[in-house]
């Protein structure tokens, strides 16, 4: 039986990992809508533009919706209430037709799919992601009995992530000793892109898996507070001060990108961290990661970060943080490191620490990468999906 999905997803527009899932999902032969709560102010005419165009090519239905305001935060229960008539709205009689809705986070996509369950008895499934944890959950505790009702009434939760399951359970239910969603939950991570796959390279190719002295270490994220873009330049000058040749490559762009550059001008880094901005050509950016020595990304509230994993097929070993991302699945691999806090001082003696194992790192990365290949997780999503029909 064909199943159809009503996808609920504030973070597509601006998240792009969304559009390879969506895609992988209509090779299945599922029928899908996407509707994305988005703001004007938040988000810009090109990411409009690039969901519109990419979802549109690839054949994929998806409905944009300028609800989305900064106040939104703050009154939690109007915001939903706004968002679920937009999307009864978007889809209209079609609503009744959908076999599940897919809720992409907890509190915002989550909360409308909780409502139309409510409304229309559609059941859904939810995803937690590290905004739920680190945001949410944290800063805005009134609102976690909500929370609880949204995980306790889904057909099934979604954790991208040991970690993000783990401070689900401490933040939303502490000692309580039952967790009503235990018995329907998968931990499911995200996948990496077939070209990475196809593309990995083997430490037996690696262009010098450079023999020289100099460090090349490489960051790949947006370049917004919480992926902690600073920190790893004020990493790159610790090491240069003791002395070790280390260069900087930055890829992407985001709001903090003038103080970045103010950051590198103010430590006289100009000669030293280049920043090439977003590279949308794969073949040009796995060109930079085989340049480099180690991948950085110490960022805070990571939900996944599949760039760890791009990197990891390049057998290029990573620095990321502690209980973050994929660093539930990947401490134990021996495949980089994760610092306790995303202080300057933790990330450049994780770097030094890599770069005198590099040649032992190496060698698990690309085999461990295979672990993120789609298909099977795919595959896991689809057994799910058609378990409630």
């Amino acid at each position: 039986m064909r199943v159809k999905i009503l996808h609920v997803n504030v973070s597509a527009i601006c998240d792009r990992f969304y559009l390879k899932f969506f895609d992988l999902l209509k090779q299945q032969g599922v029928h899908q809508k996407v509707v994305v709560p988005y703001s004007i102010q938040s988000n810009s005419a090109e990411d409009v533009q690039y969901c519109v165009t990419n979802y549109h090519k690839q054949l994929i239905d998806v409905a944009l919706l300028p609800v989305k305001k900064p106040i939104d935060r703050f009154l939690y229960g109007k915001k939903i209430r706004k968002y679920t008539r937009a999307v009864r709205h978007e889809v209209g009689i079609e609503l009744q037709n959908f076999d599940v809705i897919h809720a992409h986070s907890l509190y915002s996509d989550g909360g409308v799919a909780c409502e139309l369950h409510k409304m229309c008895g559609i059941p859904y499934f939810v995803a937690v992601r590290g905004t739920d944890t680190e945001c949410f959950m944290t800063y805005f505790k009134w609102l976690n009995p909500k929370a609880r009702e949204i995980l306790e009434n889904a057909a099934h939760v979604f954790f991208i992530s040991p970690d993000l399951k783990r401070k689900t359970i401490e933040k939303l239910y502490g000692n309580r000793r039952v967790v009503p969603w235990l018995n329907r939950h998968s931990i499911l991570p995200n996948g990496v892109d077939d070209f990475w796959i196809r593309n990995t390279y083997s430490i037996g190719e690696s262009l010098g898996a450079h023999e020289n002295s100099e460090i090349h270490v490489i960051q790949v994220s947006r370049l917004i507070k919480s992926k902690n873009v600073d920190k790893t330049i004020l990493a790159i000058k610790q090491l240069r001060d003791e002395g070790i040749d280390v260069t900087l490559t930055v890829v992407g762009k985001g709001s903090e990108e003038a103080r970045l550059i103010q950051l590198i001008k103010v430590n006289c880094l100009e000669d030293v961290v280049d920043m090439v901005g977003f590279i949308e050509n794969k073949k040009d950016l796995i060109e930079l990661y085989r340049k480099a020595d180690v991948f950085v990304m110490p960022s805070q509230g990571e939900t996944f970060g599949i760039a760890y994993i791009e990197a990891l097929t390049q057998s290029l070993p990573i620095v990321g943080l502690s209980g973050a991302g994929v660093s539930g699945y990947l401490r134990e691999k021996e495949v980089g490191e994760f610092v306790e806090t995303p202080e300057p001082g933790f990330i450049a003696d994780a770097i030094k620490h890599i770069a005198q194992n590099k040649n032992e790192l190496q060698q698990k990365c690309a085999d461990v990468a295979k672990e993120f290949e789609w298909n099977h997780i795919i595959e896991q999503y689809m057994r799910l999906y058609t378990s409630v029909l």
